[in-house]
């Protein structure tokens, strides 16, 4: 009933139901609170981690967090109230080795992403389980602004490689990536958003890439 109650986006009746319930889960793993984080319903979420903070933590059969959840569909104050409440969410992983950054640079959520990178910075350099960094997955996604954002976060990214050996962002992702990221390289010298060493990873990057691929 409670979960119900959740999907619904109806908070007022779960405090008549017993709140125990708030951990069962369906057959996919969801419970409750994941539930109303797919939902977007804020209140539905603060009042289950009022009433059961541990909830925070649980996963579905995927290992999928209530963040990843809220994440994937972009309901942002749903993702700062969790990541307010246990910041190191932002650092686990699915199954697949993909964390909440890694999603969000792909759907190009850019404001899901900058609440994760400043609660975890450290997760920007992050790899799934074939090697990708969240870098990769905003080229494929083709935002540049996300993929400006996680170059300012560590400028490091542009020179990571995958498991076979590959500069992460360009030597496998055709002329798209090549022509987004030549933008981002333009639009960071223009707008000086980064000092000078990053810019020119960057553009001594592409040089290379351009060569691979004549």
């Amino acid at each position: 009933m409670l979960q119900l109650k959740s999907k619904r986006g109806t908070d007022l009746m779960i405090i008549y139901y017993d709140l125990v319930a708030a951990g069962i889960k369906a057959r996919n793993g969801f419970d409750a609170l994941h539930i109303g984080a797919k939902q977007g319903d804020l209140d539905v979420v603060k009042v289950l981690m009022e009433a059961h903070p541990e909830l925070v933590m649980t996963v579905d059969v995927s290992n999928t967090t209530a963040l990843h959840t809220a994440e994937n569909q972009g309901h942002i104050e749903v993702v700062n109230y969790l990541l307010e409440s246990q910041s190191s969410l932002a650092t686990i992983a699915k199954s697949n080795g993909k964390t909440a950054l890694h999603s969000s640079a792909r759907n190009g959520h850019l404001q899901v992403l900058k609440a994760l990178l400043s609660k975890e910075p450290g997760i920007a350099t992050r790899m799934d389980n074939k090697g990708q960094t969240a870098l990769h997955m905003a080229v494929k996604g083709q935002n540049l602004e996300v993929v400006e954002e996680l170059i300012k976060a560590d400028a490091s990214l542009v020179n990571m490689v995958d498991n076979k050996g590959n500069t992460r962002c360009i030597l496998h992702l055709g002329k798209g990536a090549l022509r987004l990221l030549n933008c981002c390289s333009r639009r960071m010298k223009q707008t000086r958003k980064l000092s000078t060493g990053p810019t020119r990873q960057l553009s001594t990057l592409l040089r290379k890439c351009h060569k691979l691929r004549q």
